[in-house]
């Protein structure tokens, strides 16, 4: 018996295995080896009390029945009021589906917006799950690179030249995972030009848009005169710390939240209703994220990027936003992977490869600056006595 062809192209596969030093790093932990552990975006801390207690009462008030496919009016609310705040478009409820997770945001968009043989441009380095969400529609992923050597700034002259005829949109993140880049409003701008010239989508990804600690966050859909044809992605993973509630947003323009309904309507029909109670009071009483949050990943930032400001060989590019930092080891002559298998084995501190990110990120490692400050200090100290053996 055949499967699907849409399952076909997922376990097709789209490289290098990104995970693989972490699950190397979780079967080392598991010997009881001591590794301290960078690879993903997780917060070391829970997410706030006052939200935490928003579900509990929403249980405890019987708030576990069938809810809307897109959401509760009172959180798409909160969302739109958020919307407003953080990206300066003026919307209202109508604009806006509740979905479960960035993840799910970005899949249902897609898949609203289009169709096999299309393209679809992103930049990169790329959040790895771009490229099978964009494989599962049968479009085709054009990449377009944004270079370590340019702090990897939006590179439009690059887009404008990829744009061919079957392009349909283009997917952008920012801030930017994994390189912590802000992307400036002039280069927005004319991106936003692109695609009312080219008659092209435009889908922005910016679930760090409150952990932005240097510079100012930008969304396209600022821009009034693309509003038909913007759409932006969100969740309250990161900057609300609330990865395992899987809780994101869509907003654009009514004939895509239309279509991204019907799709709601298909698989999951409804997040539980006690998470979008605790949802929306994460969204009103945070309206910039949780109270102190980026100021914490700006001081770990920079116990990252001071710790390894001697070595060539491992150099960081100071991100603007986010929990994430890239470094070029590119003078080290390992592989990316083989690095961190190394510095794994070796030093006990578990990294991300850059491959897993798109071909602009080989020769780079990426930092989570998610754990506790003494524990990147002591990671910066095994990784200098690591570096100094080259």
């Amino acid at each position: 018996m055949e499967l699907s062809n849409l399952a076909k192209r997922l376990l097709s596969g789209g490289g290098t295995d990104s995970w693989a030093v972490y699950y190397e790093a979780l079967r080392l932990e598991k010997e009881g080896k001591d590794i301290i552990q960078l690879g993903i975006g997780e917060h070391d801390l829970p997410t706030p009390d006052s939200i935490v207690d928003s579900a509990v009462a929403a249980l405890r008030n019987g708030r576990h029945h069938y809810a809307s496919e897109i959401g509760t009016q009172a959180l798409r609310e909160a969302i739109a009021n958020h919307h407003q705040l953080t990206c300066k478009q003026p919307v209202t409820f109508e604009n806006c589906v509740a979905v479960s997770g960035g993840q799910c945001a970005l899949f249902a968009s897609l898949m609203s917006l289009v169709d096999e043989d299309d393209e679809v441009i992103c930049l990169d380095p790329m959040y790895t799950i771009y490229f099978p969400v964009i494989q599962s529609t049968g479009a085709k992923m054009v990449v377009v690179p944004c270079l370590s050597e340019e702090n990897f700034r939006l590179n439009v002259e690059g887009i404008e030249k990829a744009i061919t005829p079957k392009t349909r949109a283009i997917l952008i993140n920012t801030p930017n995972n994994p390189t912590g880049a802000v992307y400036q409003a002039v280069r927005l701008r004319a991106l936003a030009d692109l695609c009312k010239k080219y008659d092209i989508w435009l889908v922005s990804d910016e679930v760090y848009a409150t952990m932005v600690y240097e510079g100012e966050h930008v969304s396209p859909s600022s821009f009034s005169d693309i509003a038909d044809r913007s759409i932006t992605l969100g969740s309250l993973s990161k900057g609300h710390m609330m990865t395992g509630w899987r809780m994101g947003w869509i907003v654009g323009p009514p004939n895509v939240l239309k279509a991204v309904r019907e799709l709601c309507s298909c698989m999951l029909f409804g997040l539980p209703t006690f998470i979008q109670d605790a949802a929306a009071t994460a969204l009103t009483e945070y309206p910039h994220g949780v109270d102190g949050l980026k100021e914490r990943y700006q001081r770990r930032r920079d116990i990252v990027c001071d710790g390894l400001s001697e070595f060539e060989l491992c150099r960081p590019i100071k991100p603007e936003a986010g929990m994430f930092i890239m470094a070029d080891i590119r003078q080290t002559g390992l592989s990316a992977t083989d690095f961190c298998l190394r510095l794994l084995r070796e030093a006990g501190v578990a990294l991300m490869p850059g491959d897993g990110f798109g071909p602009s990120a080989e020769g780079h490692i990426r930092f989570s600056v998610g754990a506790p400050e003494d524990k990147l200090e002591e990671a910066m100290a095994r990784m200098q006595t690591f570096l100094r053996q080259f």
